[in-house]
């Protein structure tokens, strides 16, 4: 998608999307909505930051932010840890094309249904079905990457692995996050994840940002064109 905004929007009049911090030096840090939020700033002649007080300012470290090379001279991304990073915390824009307008909003994100009793059966039959598969050993004993997906379903899967003794402790590579994530990350299930931010200790309040609707804020961005 940035490509293409890249290759038809050579120039953008204005972007309008949600930060958590902005600063004098041309710093911005997103909230929970990124997108394609640095290539639309770097083509926007002008980039109007909605600084949200409704997000904690622990939201910073969240974010692993870099623009890659278009095709055919992108390159693999290095990354071969969980805590490998690309590149920055934030996205650096030139501090003349900013303008800063004030709003206390909270997100606009879908919320998931809780986990019932459908979801929490299909859950318990994936997870019995990864440990037979290891027992059996066609699935290491230090287990397989898996792609869960996003949803109710998802929630439930995730929560029955971390609920099962015999699943191993996870590592977590991801574009979202959802309830079932943030459980096992407060409670030590999650190995090892690439957000730096205190947001994850279990006992600060500032993990209230990542309940309901945190990967979908369909509010954060605006495009308005030439």
């Amino acid at each position: 998608m940035a490509i293409n905004f890249k290759e038809k929007l050579t120039r953008v009049e204005a972007f309008v999307f949600d930060v958590d911090g902005v600063f004098t030096d041309g710093q911005i840090v997103p909230t929970v909505g990124v997108g394609i939020s640095p290539t639309l700033c770097k083509l926007a002649k002008t980039v109007i930051v909605e600084l949200n007080s409704w997000h904690p300012k622990e939201l910073r470290g969240m974010h692993d932010l870099t623009q890659i090379a278009d095709p055919p001279h992108r390159h693999d991304s290095g990354v071969t840890g969980v805590r490998d990073r690309l590149g920055k915390d934030h996205i650096l824009v030139d501090p003349a094309k900013i303008v800063v307008v004030e709003v206390n909003e909270p997100n606009e994100g879908s919320v998931f249904a809780p986990v019932d009793e459908v979801t929490h059966t299909i859950g318990e039959n994936v997870a019995r079905f990864f440990v037979a598969e290891m027992k059996a050993g066609r699935i290491p004993a230090s287990f397989l990457p898996i792609q869960s997906g996003v949803g109710n379903i998802a929630n439930a899967v995730l929560a029955a692995l971390a609920e099962n003794s015999d699943i191993p402790d996870l590592e977590v590579y991801t574009e979202v996050i959802q309830d079932a994530v943030i459980d096992m990350l407060e409670s030590g299930v999650v190995r090892r994840s690439p957000f730096r931010t205190p947001a994850w200790t279990a006992s600060t309040p500032s993990s209230r940002f990542l309940r309901s609707g945190f990967c979908c804020a369909p509010q954060s961005s605006r495009i308005i064109p030439k």
